[in-house]
Parts: C-alpha cells; sequence; structure tokens
C-alpha cells in the first residue's frame, strides 16, 4: 500500500541513523514550518536535511560551510546540477529558521552564505597588442613563417622597438601581422628576395581592408 506523505515524514524523523539531538531538531523544524508550507514541500525540505544529519553524524548546529560543501561535492557524482543547487537552497533554509527560531548559535554563513568575489584582471589594450606581437613572433600558430623570414620579422621588431621608433604596440601590432600575411604570401622565398611585382600580386590577393600606410610602406 502507498504510503501518505505523512507517513513518509514519521518515517524520516524516526530513522534509526539520527542522533537524538538531530531528531529533536528536525521535528521542531518541522512542526513550526507546517504551518505555513505544503507537506508535500516539508517533506522535500526533510528529505535533504535527514540525508544531510546522516553525512553529518554530529549535531546540526555544529555544522560547518566545509561541512556542506563535503556533502554537496559527495552528492555531485550522483546528481544534476539543479538538484544540488535545490539542496543547497533547503540547507540554507533550515539555517535560517535555526537563527530565527532557536536558542543555538551557529555560523551565519551556513544560512547567509557570503557572496563569491570574482576579481576581473583588466588588460590593457597596449598590453593585449603586445602580447599578440608575441605570439606573431613566437611563430607556434598555423600557418608558421619559414625560419628564414621569421628571424627578419623579428629582427625588424627589435629595430623598430630598440630604436624608439614604436612608442605603442597598438599601431605596430597590425603591421607586424601585415608582414606575416606577406611571408605567407611568399612561401620559400625570403623577404630579402621580393621584387616590386610579389607585392603588387601580394596586394591584389589580400582580400580584408588595407591600411594606406602598410601598402605605402611595402611599396
Amino acid at each position: 500500500m502507498k504510503k501518505t506523505n505523512e507517513e513518509k515524514l514519521s518515517l524520516l524523523l524516526n530513522d534509526e541513523r539520527l542522533l537524538s539531538e538531530q531528531r529533536e531538531l528536525l521535528i521542531q523544524w518541522q512542526q513550526h514550518i507546517r504551518k505555513c508550507t505544503e507537506l508535500s514541500k516539508v517533506l522535500e525540505r526533510a528529505y535533504t536535511i535527514t540525508e544531510f544529519s546522516i553525512f553529518l553524524r554530529r549535531p546540526l548546529n555544529e555544522a560547518t560551510t566545509k561541512d556542506i560543501q563535503t556533502f554537496l561535492q559527495q552528492k555531485s557524482s550522483n546528481v544534476k546540477e539543479t538538484t544540488i543547487k535545490n539542496y543547497k537552497f533547503r540547507l540554507q533554509g533550515f539555517y535560517r529558521w535555526i537563527i530565527k527560531h532557536t536558542k543555538y548559535k551557529i555560523d551565519e554563513e551556513l544560512a547567509y552564505p557570503k557572496p563569491i568575489v570574482v576579481t576581473k584582471i583588466e588588460v590593457s589594450r597596449e598590453e593585449m597588442c603586445k602580447q599578440r606581437v608575441k605570439k606573431i613572433l613566437d611563430n607556434k600558430q598555423k600557418p608558421k613563417l619559414n625560419d628564414t623570414n621569421l628571424q627578419t620579422l623579428n629582427d625588424y621588431h627589435n629595430y623598430k622597438i630598440t630604436s624608439g621608433k614604436v612608442e605603442s604596440y597598438t599601431g605596430f601590432v597590425g603591421k607586424v601581422y601585415f608582414l606575416k600575411r606577406l611571408g605567407l604570401f611568399l612561401g620559400e622565398k625570403n623577404y630579402k628576395e621580393v621584387k616590386r611585382e610579389d607585392i603588387q600580386n601580394f596586394l591584389s590577393n589580400v582580400q580584408s581592408k588595407i591600411n594606406v600606410s602598410y601598402k605605402a610602406h611595402l611599396l
């Protein structure tokens, strides 16, 4: 015969694995919330709190945030993420009830967890462009320049930076990238072997918009 919610709740509260202190607090809790909560909802919360009580193996008022984290981690291997969120919500509600309606002094983070502060690392545009140039010169991403052209491009970069002709990577990154594209277009031919005709052919094959200064620089 199918058990009623009342019978299911009674079985939970009389689970032999519960400590007497845990059972006493659970009975007090369910008596209070039943005045304003549907029995089916009370039962759902009772299942979660009972599971946590059995896991804890000590009075519920002695729990720590680490206990709850460990409990939820263990449950996460068997249940969906949404269920874990429900577990967390129910336990927080239970501990809020303890703070408001009992004499116990507990860690308030059990009921009101502190929000996780995410520190956003701001990266300047200058730094992003500098890192992009570094990646181009590392030549680790395909397609790659041949060794001779890579060395020439590195020499060009080092000259421009050390001579002070480049004050910012923001504008320089486009030139380095453009020169890499030229090197890739040349294939095995080296930069130093390039003729005007090669550059004209390259420019006619470039699909994206070309900065006029880059074109003038090549020619």
